[in-house]
């Protein structure tokens, strides 16, 4: 009886426990249920005026506290701050750790200071604080991405932002940033902030930078897409991509006005982008060592994501370096925008059923073939830096290295292009060894093209330095000037034609020949610097002048067929200067001639008796 009594006792515990528990399940069920019908709950009101994101934490304190993580430092093996590297000052200078760069960049900013990237909290400051703008005049433009800016486009616009944006665009930086509105509080405080890329209102994602609309619109106008406008028309997935897109692209500042322009009107590959330059005329600056009109890449990560597998399969920018988490019922959004490699579970595994291990084995593998793939490159290019100088040393002149300076420039901006984009070639590895592959290609045809700018010219001066005696035995003196609008008689005039002409008089055939050499060497020097490479001299010993000059002088073939080898040496023009020689020959026999009949008159007349007989010849 006790037995059974006990039993009952513990059996209704047991219901009252398990009902406890269910309770509790059913109201975390409940609870969870309520977190995620209302992910948030507005303690203080925020409006497009709410640059400071610790208001905005406020009502969304998950998101900012992870936020707030993007001033931590980080690093990977190509990328971060380094290791053990102090949080209060810049990241590492990449020109200590590429020293290439400081060459490619000569004469331009770039050359004076050129970091790693850190997190977003470090935007404004660390633009302030690089010698590119304490030491080089910037301007207003480049606070579109390095700061929470709608207050200030408002202001400066008078409530409209596109001609706030222009007007901010164009002035000095120092004169934009200190700006201060009517109760003279500062509009530029922070860097990237929530309200740059939410609305407030809804928190849907945004784009805000006036640069991206107009850039994006002409890019989907290439593609067929009229009056396309993104926070209209994209999809949410695209807009997790876009919102990255507003910054992390290739930009320029266009006219006077230092529009920040984002160049897709062709397209956005590298070559697309580039023909839009050169249809602009736009160049970036000119090169210090080469005085080649030069482009700068900026960060391009936005284009060449584009071109990336990840991007064709649907993949955007959020996924990998925002990826969601949970927190209770929630599914937040990482705001701590970092590499994938240092959160591989969320950013990767989502998609990939493999190990961690070996998704950081693969990511590696493609970034390490990157790097000594884009070090060549960047060995090509310096190569041809030097072959450009030992050129321009050697004293060629600019048209001489036009060729050499298009290949520098082609190739220069393919490997900037590479260079300072920040996935170290894992956001489209093909697509970038490719562009690689033409650098190498552009820089040693640029190396070519300068050597044997460099050989003609060496071979030029040898041919310039023979001594008159050498040239034409029996006549000393310098060489007659060259200069003059129109040659004399017995001078070679140069047509641009690519003929040479000469013509001779009877009675001063040894001193025509020697201007004939002195032109000679002025036509080849003309003719490599206008024609190099190219068949330029044609039948010239059959032409005759079309407009000969009155008077004693006769034309007279003294040059031969001549014509510019592929890898750019001269023919040598012993051919031609036999010629002169036999025509000088020609002219002294004459005056032999001439002299023996006018002997011979005279032994005539005297009979004989005052001369003696003539000379045997």
């Amino acid at each position: 009886m006790k037995r059974g009594w006990l039993l009952g006792v513990l059996g209704l515990i047991g219901v009252a426990g398990i009902t406890v528990l269910l309770l509790a399940l059913l109201t975390n069920i409940f609870e969870r249920k309520q977190e995620a019908r209302q992910a948030f709950v507005r303690l203080v009101d925020v409006t497009e005026d709410t640059m400071d994101p610790k208001v905005w934490g406020q009502n969304w304190p998950l998101q900012y506290d992870s936020y707030l993580k993007t001033a931590l430092p980080t690093t990977t093996k190509y990328g971060g701050r380094g290791v053990g590297a102090s949080d209060g000052g810049p990241a590492e200078q990449k020109l200590g750790r590429d020293p290439w760069l400081k060459r490619i960049f000569a004469g331009y900013a770039f050359s004076l200071d050129y970091r790693d990237r850190r997190g977003h909290a470090y935007a404004l400051f660390d633009q302030e604080a690089t010698r590119r703008v304490t030491e080089k005049q910037q301007p207003g433009a480049c606070i579109q991405c390095h700061a929470s800016n709608l207050a200030l486009y408002r202001f400066a616009g008078k409530g409209d932002v596109q001609k706030g944006f222009e007007q901010v665009s164009g002035m000095p930086y120092r004169d934009a940033r200190e700006m201060k509105d009517d109760k003279g509080q500062p509009l530029v405080q922070h860097p990237i902030a929530c309200v740059d890329c939410h609305d407030p209102k809804t928190m849907a994602v945004r784009v805000t930078r006036p640069g991206f609309i107009a850039g994006i619109k002409a890019l989907k106008a290439k593609q067929g897409i009229a009056d396309f406008d993104p926070n209209r028309d994209a999809t949410r997935q695209e807009m997790r991509s876009f919102a990255c897109g507003q910054c992390h692209v290739e930009y320029y500042f266009k006219g006077p006005g230092k529009i920040v322009t984002y160049p897709w009107a062709n397209g956005l590959k590298v070559e697309e982008i580039e023909a839009y330059y050169e249809r602009e005329g736009f160049t970036d600056w000119v090169h210090a060592e080469t005085g080649t009109k030069m482009l700068k890449a900026q960060h391009p990560e936005f284009e060449v994501w584009s071109q990336g597998v990840h991007a064709r399969a649907g993949v955007a920018c959020a996924d990998c370096h925002m990826p969601y988490e949970r927190v209770g019922a929630l599914k937040v959004s990482d705001h701590w925008v970092r590499s994938p490699l240092l959160n591989l579970n969320r950013a990767c595994q989502t998609c990939h059923a493999v190990s961690e291990k070996e998704l950081e084995a693969r990511v590696l593998s493609i970034q390490d073939r990157h790097h000594a793939l884009l070090q060549r490159a960047a060995k090509a290019t310096t190569d041809m830096l030097d072959a450009i100088v030992a050129a321009k040393k050697a004293g060629a002149s600019e048209p001489a290295l036009q060729a050499a300076a298009a290949q520098h420039r082609k190739a220069q901006w393919r490997l900037d292009f590479v260079a300072a984009e920040n996935s170290m070639g894992f956001h489209a590895p093909q697509e970038l060894a490719r562009i690689l592959g033409e650098v190498i290609d552009h820089a040693r045809q640029g190396q070519l093209e300068a050597e044997r700018t460099l050989r003609k010219r060496q071979s030029l001066r040898a041919d310039g330095d023979v001594e008159v005696e050498r040239r034409v035995p029996g006549v000393a003196g310098p060489a007659p000037p060259l200069d003059g609008a129109r040659p004399r008689p017995r001078d070679v005039e140069v047509h641009r034609h690519d003929r040479v002409h000469a013509t001779v008089a009877d009675r001063a055939a040894p001193r025509a020949l020697l201007r004939v050499h002195a032109r000679l060497a002025a036509a080849r020097l003309a003719l490599e610097e206008h024609a190099a490479d190219e068949q330029v001299w044609r039948d010239i010993g059959r032409h005759h002048d079309p407009a000969p000059q009155k008077g004693s002088a006769v034309s007279a073939r003294l040059l031969g067929h001549a014509r510019v080898r592929q890898a750019g040496l001269l023919r040598k023009v012993d051919g031609e200067r036999l010629l002169g020689e036999r025509r000088l020959g020609r002219c002294k026999n004459q005056q032999e001639q001439n002299r023996r009949a006018a002997q011979q008159r005279d032994h005539n007349r005297s009979g004989g008796r005052v001369h003696g007989p003539l000379p045997t010849r």
